[in-house]
């Protein structure tokens, strides 16, 4: 029997995401900032299908405003530990 690829975590249902996935209780935006994010700090890219869903969502800036943060965050959280 073949087995069925995995779905993005934008279109997993919630016992899908349980393992591991989406809050319940986030915004349609955040629905797709997180995967989004998550992909793009693990992964250092994403997946045509997300980023056309995440662009639709918060158009170039907002995806280059995403990334900023995404990439800067670690930095930013490790200057305010030494503090």
């Amino acid at each position: 029997m073949r087995q069925q690829p995995e779905r993005p975590a934008f279109q997993r249902t919630q016992s899908e995401r349980a393992a591991g996935g989406l809050p319940d209780d986030l915004s349609d935006q955040e629905k797709i900032a997180q995967p989004y994010a998550r992909q793009l700090s693990s992964e250092h890219h994403v997946d045509a299908a997300l980023y056309s869903v995440a662009e639709r969502a918060f158009g170039h800036r907002g995806l280059v405003e995403i990334a900023y943060l995404t990439g800067t965050l670690p930095y930013r959280l490790r200057t305010v530990e030494r503090v």
